[in-house]
């Protein structure tokens, strides 16, 4: 930034045409790698194959390169990597590239000082290009005033009281010392580890860099003070601990359930008390009353669980965690009663690359689980109606909108997507959903862009549904599906050791289809594999009843009745996911396109076959008992004349409905068919386990009922959906 130059990160991770499109769209001249191998990949893509991208002009791109800049040389390359200099000589005609240590020593042989170029506030600082779940990545241009506003604004307390002995957690600064330390896991080339680094180092923290695998070494090696991540791997760390508690002798797993729940109690009441409770924030005299008088109660038990259980939890952390800061994602409640039960702060805060990120976030001194805190200085928020734009008042859900120094100035070489999201006068449209709740702070409720629309026009937020199913252990991810259907579909990812622990499935089932999903790219065999899972009685039974149990508050519009398994987790490998780890949901629509049809069209994914299947068991299952009862009357009554052997003709499956796409037009042979039938008050009974299902053959209602029965995803009666976030 000294030199004058403007830094465009991005992950070596992403998509090789998504960094050429970067490199090209930005103008960028210099290019800074990681290692040889980014630098070769980049490079050959450029020089040697040359390809024809729509986006991208590699005949200016090759005369603008200047120079490149490789981080950490790996003179030991093997496998087809180049080291440094292997790299260097390979496009030694293209462009010079140099090692990071070589350009340090190169430019200590300039004579004339460095003269910092002289840079103001409105000059641009960073083009933060968006992960982008649908079409190409935007850059978002923040200047100096942007970043500036992160540092000087952002805190975790409302009070800035200089002490360092912990008196509890209100009115304790729990803002950086100089000296505390600093750990982050996220990307650098992030924009909340970005303004989080800055807003660390001006207040003299020590930051220390971690990855997944050197993560838990990390902790427990420099007992950080601080930890910035994302919410998936606070989730991994409530997995592994949940995990650990389920081990031991049925004593102690008898003694870690009673204390989680005192310890689940005891924060409950405690919030009420505190007015930290999302869903009542105007509590009673009664409520109160009852709530101190319970945190009296149980308090001494909660201080044995601090010290038996909980203690572990913190230690676990370093030993020395004041705060955990989390953000990029919606952070499920299960986690934040995880640790607030184990005593340890949990922050969240809510903003966009747009907006430089933070818009609102939560502190120690107010801190509601369940919302993303109130705005943070300079900052103003508003929620607009989705269609007229009209501003509504608190409690109403809308789009969220944003207006302050932190909001971008627009997106690079790119007015009409920058137009679409900033008003004149400075109101930026996030494109999430939200409310303002009673006492100011944001709460988010969705995503107005991933809006499902049923066929019936009603519109469906399906993150909230999606995040209520995936506070299950069963379901490690969900993603809704519907668009112009009668109803919602889901697709879930199972957690096979947690069905494996409630004893769903044995295990041999979990570890063959573990190893399947371990082992195995071929897509075919894995969606094979998960419907032979899906077809297990108690996992059917089990997804079903949770399912059921989501809808229970509920409109019948944001019901889940239907649901298909896969066993493929989304992931940045296979596309399913963002570098911020947000479901880019047009990849999954088109990944299992198939799939979800199969959702509302269950003739092509074989699965009226199983229907009829079902059908031939269970008659073949009641020949047999006849047989049996046929034989047992025939040995004790000898003298009775010989049982007939009752006939049992097998149920057709109707050939029309839902069985069959279209029909022939009208006066065709099967509308004839159906007629015909109407007249003679023909009716067929299907059985399906304990219970009938009555199917008028020109009812296709009853008939698709029939089929959810067998398929093991709905009911005979209609059954209430769960909207979850």
């Amino acid at each position: 930034m000294l030199a004058g130059g403007i830094s465009i990160p991005r992950g070596a991770a992403a998509d090789l045409k998504e960094l050429l499109f970067i490199l090209g769209h930005s103008e960028s001249s210099v290019i800074v790698a990681e290692t040889p191998a980014v630098l070769d990949k980049l490079l050959h893509y450029v020089y040697v194959e040359a390809p024809a991208l729509p986006d991208v002009d590699l005949t200016a791109l090759k005369k603008r390169l200047k120079f490149a800049v490789v981080l950490y040389d790996d003179p030991s390359a093997k496998g087809g990597h180049l080291s440094l200099q292997g790299v260097a000589t390979k496009y030694q005609k293209n462009l010079t590239v140099y090692g990071y240590d070589a350009l340090v020593t190169h430019g200590s042989t300039y004579s004339s000082a460095f003269r910092p170029v002289a840079l103001g506030p409105d000059d641009v600082a960073t083009i933060m290009y968006t992960s982008g779940t649908t079409g190409r990545p935007k850059g978002a241009v923040l200047r100096q005033r942007n970043l500036l506003h992160q540092i000087n604004t952002n805190t975790f307390s409302g009070q800035e009281i200089v002490d360092k002995d912990k008196d509890g957690l209100l009115g304790y600064n729990m803002n950086p010392f100089p000296g505390d330390r600093f750990l982050s896991i996220l990307p650098t080339w992030h924009i909340f580890e970005r303004a989080a680094e800055y807003w660390g180092l001006s207040r003299g923290t020590e930051m220390i860099y971690t990855t997944k695998l050197h993560f838990k070494t990390d902790l427990s090696k420099f007992s950080p003070h601080y930890l910035i991540a994302v919410p998936r791997l606070y989730e991994t760390v409530v997995k592994g601990v949940e995990k650990k508690f389920q081990e031991g002798s049925p004593v102690k797993r008898g003694l870690v359930r009673l204390l989680r729940s005192v310890s689940r109690k005891y924060v409950k009441a405690r919030r009420i008390v505190r007015n930290r409770n999302l869903f009542d924030f105007n509590p009673g005299f009664i409520t109160r009353l009852k709530s101190r008088l319970a945190m009296v109660f149980l308090w001494p038990l909660y201080k044995v669980a601090s010290v038996l259980l909980w203690k572990k939890i913190r230690d676990g952390l370093g030993g020395s965690m004041k705060v955990l800061i989390s953000g990029g994602a919606a952070l499920p409640m299960k986690v934040e009663d995880f640790f607030e039960m184990a005593d340890v702060p949990l922050v969240v805060g809510y903003g966009l690359t747009e907006t430089s990120p933070v818009i609102t976030n939560r502190n120690v001194d107010d801190n509601t689980r369940g919302t993303a805190g109130t705005v943070v200085t300079g900052t103003q928020i508003r929620i607009a109606d989705q269609e007229t734009g009209e501003v509504l008042p608190a409690g109403r859900v809308g789009v969220i909108e944003a207006k302050g120094p932190q909001v971008m100035s627009g997106y690079y070489n790119n007015e009409e997507a920058t137009d679409a999201v900033l008003t004149p006068d400075g109101w930026f449209n996030t494109g999430d959903l939200g409310m303002i709740t009673p006492t100011g702070q944001l709460t988010l409720t969705g995503r107005a862009k991933d809006t499902i629309v049923l066929s019936n026009g009603e519109n469906i937020e399906p993150e909230p549904i999606e995040v209520d199913i995936m506070n299950s252990p069963l379901v490690d991810q969900a993603m809704l599906v519907g668009q112009d259907e009668r109803q919602l579909g889901g697709l879930l990812v199972p957690n096979l050791d947690a069905m494996w622990e409630e004893g769903i499935v044995t295990t041999e089932a979990r570890d063959k289809y573990k190893k399947l999903v371990e082992e195995s790219s071929d897509e075919r065999a894995l969606r094979k594999a998960a419907d032979e899972l899906q077809s297990i009685p108690e996992v059917d039974a089990a997804l079903r009843r949770l399912l059921r149990e989501k809808s229970q508050s509920r409109r019948p519009d944001e019901a889940v009745r239907m649901y298909r398994l896969i066993l493929q987790p989304f992931s940045q490998e296979n596309g399913c996911l963002t570098q911020t780890f947000k479901v880019k949901r047009h990849v999954v629509l088109s990944k299992f396109g198939d799939v979800i049809d199969s959702i509302y069209n269950p003739q092509k994914a074989g699965l009226i076959d199983r229907v009829r299947s079902t059908i031939d068991k269970q008659t073949d299952k009641i020949r047999d008992q006849a047989d049996k009862v046929r034989d047992t009357i025939s040995s004790k009554l000898p003298d009775l004349p010989e049982f007939k052997k009752p006939e049992f003709q097998k149920p057709q499956m109707p050939d029309w409905g839902p069985f069959k796409r279209g029909k022939e037009g009208k006066g065709g042979e099967v509308e004839q068919q159906e007629q015909e039938q109407q007249q003679q008050g023909q009716q067929q009974v299907l059985k399906g386990g304990e219970e009938g299902i009555t199917v008028a053959p020109a009812d296709r209602n009853h008939h698709e009922a029939h089929v959810e029965h067998h398929l093991g995803v709905g009911e005979e009666k209609r059954i209430k959906v769960t909207e979850v976030r």
